[in-house]
């Protein structure tokens, strides 16, 4: 994975969700920053959900981490395209504030919007999972070059050609 700053550099900051049962390292600027929406849609699955998660763009995990915090019978895999964000996540799992649900955190790198048989070749499998969550842009990518695009080519496949055609 790609190397990251330092958080003590002031590019990185190492940030706290639930009251503290979750901790993340973050970029300060430049890429997307968890918040409230992750913690929401985290809250959004069921208490009695077991099984594996699938959290679909998974940035810094915040989302994946707060399911896995709150629901202890679930192990998550995180997916991401960015391979700076996901080394992120990866700290954040050797935090030893994240050690009650480490263990049942997985990474992968793969894109979503690959065609189907590369997505399957990078391990994003149709029956992965039991549950997927997603935060999709709401909002028209704005910006410009590849992340603007990687956001846009997100939406798309959420919303008209689904996860596992292709």
């Amino acid at each position: 994975m790609t190397e990251v700053q330092d958080p003590a550099s002031g590019d990185v900051t190492h940030d706290a969700f639930l009251g503290g049962r979750v901790y993340v390292y973050q970029p300060k600027k430049g890429r997307h920053r968890a918040g409230l929406d992750a913690v929401f849609l985290a809250a959004a699955l069921p208490v009695e959900t077991t099984g594996r998660i699938v959290d679909l763009g998974s940035g810094v995990g915040t989302a994946g981490f707060c399911a896995a915090a709150r629901l202890p019978d679930i192990s998550v895999t995180l997916v991401e395209i960015d391979e700076a964000v996901l080394s992120l996540a990866q700290k954040a799992l050797q935090d030893p504030e994240n050690t009650h649900f480490a263990d049942r955190i997985d990474l992968l790198h793969a894109d979503i919007t690959a065609k189907g048989s590369l997505r399957h070749a990078n391990g994003l499998l149709p029956s992965m999972a039991d549950h997927a969550i997603m935060n999709p842009p709401i909002t028209k990518p704005t910006g410009s070059g590849r992340h603007r695009n990687r956001a846009a080519q997100a939406h798309t496949c959420w919303t008209s050609a689904g996860l596992s055609p292709g």
